[in-house]
């Protein structure tokens, strides 16, 4: 698997390169949408169907559609419903047209829809508290880190327990990205930060990450952020490349330190009750499509990335990759032991290292 994921990595960075700057990213397919592909005759493999019954997988989450994300999931849509010749067909609800992520886990959990892709706290703080701390600041040091996590044998054990004791199946995990700091004054150590006033989200763990950095924490609404940056109200923010691009920061902000002190993901989850009523072929089918999906969704987001990281230099944005070390080497077992309450576990400390240790391998 680690050797499947370095190449992966290999040809998604090799893409990018060749690929070149630009911000555009290709049309995905619109919400709720609901016409399957041309089914095909050829069955998957050799084995007979169980039955020929059609299953509809209602599949909800909060992206808008050019989120990497969306198309990896437009992308298992096309891939599922060719490869089950028409058996499993894919709506697509994006961009919160079933609701917010707390919503789309509860419905989850209820049965109301076959699947989700929603962020590990959005999903944690309804069902599981131990994903909440995958928000955890430096947890991750970097992508490498990222994604040999999520292929250890403590996630599988996490998705094990989480299967045993809920209605909830995460299949796999769709990579989001780093969240970096966005500034209007240069930005390269934590000592340049210390007084800044910092946008967070009125989130515990976001507070509590930027009050030890020593900002001044601005926790006002992301529709405000814009004008507040212009007037002065802030001097920066925290947030993911795609959407500080698509919202045109770049024309309020000229700095970008790649800190990556959170990499986000979004498990893909479907029902327990819906994947056991399918007959053990479309498991199968569903198994091989959700890590095609995955693998898809990884080489979609390290080729935005450096395609956004390319547009926001050519929008005169100077982007600066720093020691990260430099700055997570500020969250101390004891800082980690004060925020446990953020993650809303009592064993969310040793969950800390028990993540960490993954990441290495």
């Amino acid at each position: 698997m680690k050797k499947l994921l370095a190449m992966i990595l290999a040809i998604a960075m090799t893409a990018s390169l060749l690929t070149g700057c630009g911000g555009k990213k290709d049309d995905a397919a619109s919400s709720g949408s609901s016409g399957s592909s041309t089914t095909t005759s050829t069955q998957t493999g050799t084995q007979k169907p169980a039955d020929d019954k059609v299953y509809t997988i209602k599949l909800g989450h909060v992206q808008p559609d050019d989120a990497a994300t969306a198309r990896a999931c437009v992308y298992f849509k096309e891939i599922i419903e060719e490869k089950s010749a028409g058996r499993i067909l894919v709506d697509i609800y994006s961009n919160s047209a079933l609701g917010s992520e707390r919503e789309l886990t509860e419905m989850l959990e209820a049965g109301s829809v076959q699947m989700i892709s929603v962020g590990d706290c959005g999903m944690g703080n309804v069902i599981w508290p131990e994903l909440n701390v995958l928000e955890a600041p430096f947890l991750f040091h970097n992508q490498e880190e990222v994604l040999t996590a999520m292929e250890s044998d403590y996630a599988a054990q996490l998705v094990e327990d989480i299967y045993e004791n809920t209605n909830t199946y995460i299949m796999g995990w769709l990579y989001r990205g780093g969240r970096h700091l966005f500034t209007k004054d240069p930005v390269k150590t934590p000592a340049d930060i210390k007084g800044m006033k910092i946008r967070v989200p009125e989130v515990d763990v976001y507070l509590a990450t930027f009050n030890t950095l020593g900002c001044n924490v601005t926790p006002i609404a992301y529709s405000e952020l814009y004008s507040s940056l212009q007037t002065g109200v802030v001097d920066g923010f925290e947030g993911m490349y795609d959407l500080t691009y698509g919202n045109r920061f770049y024309e309020v902000v000229d700095y970008c330190c790649t800190i990556g002190w959170c990499w986000t993901f979004a498990p893909l989850a479907v029902s327990k009750q819906f994947y056991e009523s399918l007959p053990a072929d479309l498991q199968a089918i569903l198994k091989e499509c959700v890590d095609l999906a995955c693998q898809k969704n990884i080489e979609l987001t390290l080729d935005s990335e450096a395609n956004l990281e390319q547009s926001f230099i050519d929008q005169g944005v100077e982007i600066y990759h720093p020691n990260v070390d430099d700055w997570a080497n500020l969250f101390t077992e004891e800082v980690i032991a004060d925020m446990a309450s953020c993650w809303n576990d009592p064993n969310s400390t040793d969950l800390y290292y028990a993540w960490q240790a993954a990441a290495k391998g």
